[in-house]
């Protein structure tokens, strides 16, 4: 990814040598004797220059965007020459560090989609946006259990604090401010006006067609797939198209139909997961570069991204399309009380991944996860209603905990943006009436009027595909039916790739770190682990959650 690593304090030889050893090969860099700081990663997403006027030094990672254009060097320097409230005008994601003869103040994009932890070093601070390279000069790191509750037992964290004890990570619109030895961090939830002013959609629309063929960003291929998302981007103005899978999956050939039937250049991309050295490798390089936001097996699409590139594109896809219309909680919505008593949001918002570890942590994260909700609803503004109330949780914890860390990786394979994840498109959104957000109802409408021929595609909803026309109920009533009968799609991608990684995950689960970690329940993990492997299929979900959490734990203890 396009990293940054830095460090703010006094700045000896010694202490110079062992900073370069914790990173990669830089592409930027500014230092002095109070300062250290190197970039690295993609051009396009790594960029320094000088402040106007010359009073300071930058380097930013990532992208970003304004009026739908990607900003340059020199819309860089003036954005981050100007008042704070100029940086959170910026769309795209990213980290930028400014640097001068006193001071290092280091900023994140207003969704908080790109992030860095911090920790206080040798008589100093040190940074940086990869978490593996800043646990690594920090050594001997563990997981907060605390922090790390609902990132484990609900569809995604419910908060930005660090998950790992001994470090600090600075969230949305974060401000963190390093001088004379001492640390000081602000940030700013994510905020907009809220209304119906947008009775049309037509607002809303201009935001997010002009991501569609971001200016700046060369020619640009959509992640197409089976679902509403990805097939309005299409609709407003996406000319290349990529499916990643196998060629029965139904995502995949409904792409490629769709494709065909439109006249639209697609590209297909699979590739077994390999042998088991292959298919470990790609596990432990991923796990360095995010934080268990999928299970084991999804690493098998990570090439793909590459080959892209190498082509000559960059992305964009539908992800957090689902905000739009309106998706996020509604079992909570629907079965629940609201936010008012945290102890009864948890049931409808928990999810199973591996019941591997014992009950003192059970109990810390179950405790953290209720903390994050209060702090979820007490911050939420008075007179909200409950849908608005729903999708804002969406935006200030889905896209900093699960798309950012995407985001984190994908930006070292490739310029990739998600166009439903821009904070301007994002104040145009919830200046929609809900009647147009609920159902996808503006976007279907888009698609009929602005492609109406991918109207005649059916959608696919987990493994199951469903008529365009039905609401979210029906469609969620017809996938349920499916797959009682049997007749959802059966990925094997998921038992491939356990099975090519067996004789590591056998040595692993019989690691001696492993058998006398405290937070494991041993017995019951041991138990799962070699069950799945001795014919139990249904555990496959288990052990391939579980290798993602443990290969990420193992690089919060250094360099392997």
């Amino acid at each position: 990814m396009s990293w940054l690593f830095g460090f703010a304090g006094p700045v000896t030889p010694t202490l110079r040598a062992k900073l370069s050893s914790h990173h990669g090969a830089p592409s930027c860099s500014a230092e002095s004797s109070r300062y250290y700081l190197k970039a690295g990663g993609l051009p396009v997403t790594c960029r320094k220059g000088s402040l106007r006027g010359g009073q300071g030094r930058w380097l930013v990672v990532g992208l970003g965007f304004a009026q739908h254009r990607l900003l340059d060097n020199e819309a860089w320097a003036s954005a981050l020459s100007g008042p704070p409230e100029t940086l959170r005008q910026v769309d795209g994601h990213f980290v930028a560090a400014v640097a001068d003869k006193d001071q290092v103040v280091v900023r994140t994009d207003q969704l908080g989609t790109r992030t860095l932890h911090y920790a206080p070093y040798a008589g100093g601070y040190a940074f940086s946006s990869r978490l593996d390279w800043i646990a690594g000069l920090c050594g001997g790191l563990d997981v907060d259990y605390d922090a790390f509750g609902s990132h484990w037992i609900t569809f995604n964290q419910l908060s930005t604090r660090s998950q790992v004890q001994g470090l600090s990570r600075l969230g949305p619109g974060g401000v963190l401010t390093l001088r004379g030895g001492k640390a000081a961090a602000a940030e700013r939830l994510w905020a907009c006006d809220f209304g119906d002013t947008d009775r049309d959609g037509d607002v809303f629309t201009r935001a997010l067609s002009g991501y569609c063929r971001p200016l700046g960003m060369g020619k640009v291929s959509l992640g197409l797939s089976g679902g509403l998302d990805s097939r309005l981007l299409l609709a407003l103005g996406a000319e290349h198209t990529h499916v990643f899978g196998p060629k029965d999956h139904i995502d995949v050939r409904l792409a490629q139909r769709i494709a065909r039937g439109e006249g639209v250049p697609q590209r297909h991309l699979h590739q077994p997961c390999g042998d088991a050295e292959k298919a470990w490798g790609l596990l432990m390089a991923r796990s360095e570069t995010t934080q268990v936001v999928s299970a084991a097996s999804s690493v098998m699409d990570l090439e793909h991204y590459v080959a892209l590139r190498r082509e000559g594109f960059s992305i964009i896809d539908g992800g957090f399309g689902e905000v739009a219309r309106r998706q996020f909680m509604n079992r909570l919505l629907r079965f629940g009380k609201g936010w008012a008593k945290p102890s009864q949001v948890l049931p409808h918002i928990r999810v199973g991944r591996a019941a591997v570890f014992s009950k003192d942590a059970q109990a810390a994260m179950t405790r953290g996860a209720l903390r994050d909700i209060t702090f979820q609803r007490d911050a939420l503004p008075n007179g909200i209603n409950p849908e608005d109330a729903a999708d804002l949780i969406g935006v200030r914890t889905r896209l900093p905990n699960f798309f950012g860390l995407e985001q984190n990786r994908l930006d070292h394979l490739a310029a990739c943006l998600m166009p439903f994840a821009q904070p301007s498109v994002l104040r145009a959104l919830f200046r929609l009436p809900l009647v147009l957000r609920r159902n996808g109802t503006l976007f279907k409408r888009l698609i009929r009027s602005r492609r109406p021929g991918l109207a005649r595609y059916p959608l696919v909803k987990g493994a199951t595909v469903y008529p365009f026309r039905l609401p979210t109920l029906g469609a969620h009533l017809v996938s349920r039916f499916k797959k009682k009968a049997g007749l959802a799609y059966r990925d094997p991608r998921p038992h491939q790739y356990l099975e090519a990684v067996k004789p590591y995950a056998l040595d692993l689960v019989h690691a001696t770190d492993v058998r006398t970690y405290a937070a494991y329940d041993y017995q019951r993990l041991k138990r799962l682990v070699l069950g799945y492997y001795e014919g139990q299929t249904a555990l496959a979900g288990s052990v391939d959650w579980w290798l993602a959490f443990e290969l990420w734990r193992q690089t919060l203890k250094g360099p392997r």
